[in-house]
């Protein structure tokens, strides 16, 4: 994959189960072997995967270095949640694995990526729970990957169920998709100070300081099943952009080396 443009980098070893000494003496190979077979792709690793069940990992004595992104698994609840804890589930109620996350990046010094999060999309709450894990990443400036897309076996929390006859079809849960149709940053033309997507308003806003030395686009990608943008705004006036495919809008906003806000509107998920 070293030379692959659709390869953003690699995970050694999904979800070990080790203690810190163990994940050491892996990354210790692990990270210079691959910065020296791949030096442009992206070394994720992992803490244990106790902390699936702890929500809090050890911190690091020093960083890996350049190259490298954190890379845990975020499944408050999902596989131990009864009943009565999801009856009793607030937002409050995820935030701290996420917050515990981004600290657990900042010590690393390094970029975080939830490597997996999810539940099941028939259990209880679960849009309330989807929702709530993608605000707080948000809150935690954490990129994510769903688990999982597609999948035939296990616990079947994909977006696509197998056809009923057992053909080798798949039909699309839509009631999933659009749980998961968070708007999201792609690219920031400036320092980000924070984003978000209110779903109750259909409103994602970026608030940043601008760069004059930066002269690419922001790049916000809307989900295609919320339809094109109903309003984008640059520090409250309309502003001019462009639909990329796959529902990526560019913009040009706030290029002087000030606070600017950004919004981009669209029909409530």
């Amino acid at each position: 994959y070293a030379s692959s443009s659709s390869v953003l980098g690699l995970e050694i070893f999904n979800e070990p189960v080790t203690d810190v000494a163990g994940l050491g003496r892996l990354d210790a190979l692990a990270y210079p072997a691959l910065r020296q077979a791949a030096p442009d792709k992206i070394y994720a690793f992992e803490p244990s995967a106790v902390r699936n069940f702890l929500d809090q990992a050890p911190t690091p004595a020093a960083p890996l270095g350049p190259m490298s992104a954190y890379a845990p698994h975020v499944y408050t609840l999902s596989f131990t949640g009864t009943p009565a804890q999801f009856a009793a589930m607030t937002k409050d109620t995820l935030r701290r694995s996420n917050e515990n996350a981004r600290a657990e990046a900042d010590a690393w010094d390094a970029p975080l990526l939830v490597g997996e999060w999810g539940m099941d999309p028939k259990g209880a709450r679960a849009a309330e729970y989807l929702a709530w894990q993608a605000e707080l990443q948000d809150e935690a400036r954490a990129s994510s990957f769903f688990w999982v897309w597609k999948e035939d076996s296990q616990g079947s929390w994909g977006c696509f169920d197998r056809a009923a006859s057992g053909a080798p079809a798949w039909a699309e849960r839509t009631a999933l998709r659009r749980a998961l149709a968070h708007v999201r940053p792609m690219a920031i033309a400036g320092l980000p100070q924070h984003f978000g997507f209110d779903r109750t308003k259909g409103v994602f806003e970026l608030v940043f300081t601008g760069d004059p030395e930066v002269v690419a686009p922001h790049l916000v990608s809307v989900p295609e099943i919320l339809g094109a943008p109903t309003a984008v705004r640059c520090d409250g006036a309309p502003a001019t952009y462009v639909l990329e495919t796959h529902g990526v809008v560019s913009v040009r906003c706030g290029e002087s080396a000030k606070v600017h806000r950004l919004e981009v509107t669209v029909a409530l998920p």
